[in-house]
């Protein structure tokens, strides 16, 4: 995965393609593409790799949202997502998603990872929740993320933590 050119607007996909093939010219064909970001970015690792000749390489997508939020924001859809050889699913709604649209897909789930070794546990709840404590999300604001689960967690001591949401997303949410 390469960063080729940063969002969408001001560019068009086959801008995205040149650029990509181009890159496989210079530094050479990759063994496997993850092709993540958007789903459009299948197709464009499928026609960079066919413009340098190769058509056997393997081209595995990454989305780290469901599909129909890249379909609404105008960057790709399942037609280009099926040129993938596999896909990896970070949720069991991505996961669902791909294989109902695409049955009989390789799919497989790769959730994003967590380094246990840095988290630290709660021994009381009612000691470490105490007044003045700060919690902080930082992401998107969508239902995948369960941001009710912490609301849930923190109203048992309803006043002693303050819950800061930092992010953008479904504001109805």
């Amino acid at each position: 995965y390469y960063p080729l050119l940063f969002g969408k607007d001001g560019h068009d996909l086959n801008e995205f393609v040149e650029t990509y093939a181009s890159f496989i010219r210079e530094n050479g064909v990759p063994d496997i593409i993850l092709a993540t970001a958007w789903p459009y970015m299948c197709y464009v690792a499928k026609k960079a790799l066919a413009m340098n000749g190769n058509f056997t390489k393997k081209v595995i997508s990454w989305l780290h949202a469901p599909l129909e939020r890249y379909q609404e924001s105008g960057f790709g859809g399942y037609e280009h997502l099926a040129l993938a050889n596999a896909h990896f699913a970070i949720s069991k709604t991505i996961y669902d998603g791909i294989k109902r649209a695409l049955p009989d897909s390789l799919v497989y789930m790769a959730r994003n990872p967590v380094d246990f070794d840095k988290c630290v546990k709660v021994k009381n709840h009612d000691e470490e929740c105490r007044e003045g404590l700060n919690l902080f999300f930082v992401g998107r604001v969508s239902k995948e993320k369960r941001l009710e689960c912490i609301v849930n967690a923190i109203s048992v001591n309803a006043g002693a933590c303050s819950l800061y949401i930092i992010g953008s997303g479904d504001k109805e949410y």
